[in-house]
């Protein structure tokens, strides 16, 4: 074997989120040749994550930045893969400064948001990697507004879906009804899942107004919301229908999460921000679940880039229209399982392995160029292509257009409810934005 490349990945925390469940699976598949381990500038987030990380060196810095240089050299660290919203922020500004100080060889970063850092400092990152095609083409709209300079040095890696641990974990029909009964559902329900941290801003109101619609007209649905923020537990235990929806406690354990998306149908998804990545929506489709969703163009927007409408998913806009396209696929079942079918055939496009062994050869690729003598690395026995390609990334606008236009009853998404509304519930969600990030309402098993 060649040499062993030292990879550091550094997170603001360990939590439960789609940024720590791609660390986790890259340190779980990029191995040969690779030795990784995960700093956390905050650590007293580790205590709340449930994640299995025995066997991984992880370190909690607790905002304190200067215990990274003995980091560095006591992991002899050739290369940091930053896990961040994307923008220039004063602890990644100095963060960055440290790491060049002590002569790290290579920093990438995964631009969670797809951001741009107006700072000196981002000059000092050779590679960044956005997370979908759609959040590449909005960084590129705002990195023109803003003035950013540098994006020659940006790219399109997906986070890494780790099918093989879902895979591991499906029921046989037999087993998944027995689980279903214990569950407290019926044989003859249709349960809408969705799934998602008890943080309301990656909720959506979207679904309190649609759930009665859904009710009308699916008299045998159920919903389950795994992670809802407490305020909506409330207000939804306080109407008329609020018993047809269960709550669960969030997991961190993917047996368990794959066990909450088997007893499912259909993975219902909406999200005041949208996602840069749709992590749930990938994991449902592993599973064999089609996906509703809404379009979310004002900020992140990849769940229509996933979700191919009325093949593996329907991208309905309107809350009535989210309801119709719930009855259609409750009306044809055969219809649904097809669009379930295709979906575990998109979910293989994401499937861990060759998107980590594309990040190794990145990374040693680079290092290359910096002089290091890897030419016998196993990250370069394959040629692993970089994907979506440059050609793709070039044209993707044209298809995010039509892809915008592509939803049940052609209606294009609107943002947010009335204002009386929007505002009873920002009031709500201030208190509950602060409680959430002091961790009281966090519910990990």
């Amino acid at each position: 074997m060649g040499s062993i490349v030292k990879l550091l990945h550094v997170s603001k925390s360990i939590g439960v989120g789609g940024c720590e469940r791609n660390i986790r699976t890259i340190l779980r598949y990029l191995t040969a040749g690779f030795d990784q381990a995960w700093v956390a500038l905050q650590s007293d987030n580790q205590a709340r994550s449930a994640f299995d990380l025995s066997g991984t060196r992880v370190y909690g810095l607790n905002c304190e930045l200067g215990n990274i240089d003995d980091l560095i050299r006591r992991e002899n660290v050739d290369a940091v893969l930053l896990h961040r919203a994307g923008k220039g922020e004063p602890v990644w500004t100095q963060l960055l400064r440290r790491l060049a100080s002590s002569r790290v060889a290579a920093i990438f970063e995964y631009n969670v948001f797809g951001l741009p850092d107006l700072t000196r400092e981002d000059r000092l990152i050779d590679v960044h990697f956005h997370k979908s095609k759609t959040s590449y083409m909005q960084f590129v709209d705002r990195a023109r507004r803003s003035g950013y300079g540098e994006t020659h040095k940006h790219r399109v890696l997906y986070n890494a879906l780790d099918i093989d641990n879902f895979s591991r974990n499906i029921l046989s029909s037999g087993e998944r009804q027995e689980a279903r009964c214990t569950f407290g559902i019926g044989t003859d329900e249709l349960v809408l899942l969705r799934v998602g941290r008890p943080d309301v801003r990656k909720w959506s109101d979207f679904l309190l107004a649609a759930a009665p619609l859904i009710f009308a007209k699916v008299p045998n649905a159920r919903i389950v919301f795994v992670g809802a923020p407490e305020s909506r537990k409330r207000w939804i235990n306080a109407q008329g229908w609020g018993n047809r929806v269960l709550f669960w406690p969030n997991v961190a354990d993917d047996r368990k999460l794959a066990l909450y998306y088997q007893m499912a149908d259909i993975l219902i998804h909406a999200s005041r921000r949208g996602e840069t990545f749709p992590n749930t929506v990938l994991e449902a489709f592993t599973l064999g679940l089609p996906a509703v969703v809404n379009a979310t163009p004002w900020r992140d927007n990849s769940q229509i880039e996933i979700v191919d409408h009325m093949v593996d998913g329907i991208v309905a806009n309107t809350p009535s229209d989210y309801a119709e396209a719930i009855e259609f696929l409750n009306g044809d079942r055969a219809r649904r399982l097809d669009m379930g079918n295709r979906a575990v055939q998109k979910a293989r496009k994401y499937n861990a392995h060759s998107i980590t062994q594309r990040l190794g050869r990145c990374i040693v690729d680079t290092l290359i160029e910096k002089g290091r003598d890897l030419s016998d690395h196993p990250a370069r026995l394959e040629n692993w292509p970089t994907l979506p390609t440059l050609e793709e990334l070039n044209t993707y606008s044209t298809e995010y257009d039509r892809r915008l236009t592509a939803a049940w009853s052609g209606h294009r998404p609107v943002k947010g409810g009335n204002l009386a509304s929007r505002t009873y519930w920002l009031l709500k969600d201030v208190v509950e934005v602060v409680g959430y990030r002091f961790g009281r309402q966090s519910e990990w098993v």
